[in-house]
C-alpha cells in the first residue's frame, strides 16, 4: 500500500492538473465566469 503522503501529493498533482486545463478551455472559449 502506498504512504498516504505519495497519495495525496499525486492526487494533487492531478488537481491542478486539471484546474489549469480547465482554465485554458474557459479562457479558449471566452467564458469569462471560469471553469465553473
Amino acid at each position: 500500500m502506498r504512504p498516504v503522503r505519495t497519495v495525496l501529493r499525486w492526487c494533487g498533482k492531478g488537481l491542478r492538473a486539471y484546474w489549469a486545463w480547465m482554465v485554458k478551455a474557459s479562457e479558449t472559449m471566452g467564458d469569462p465566469y471560469g471553469p465553473w
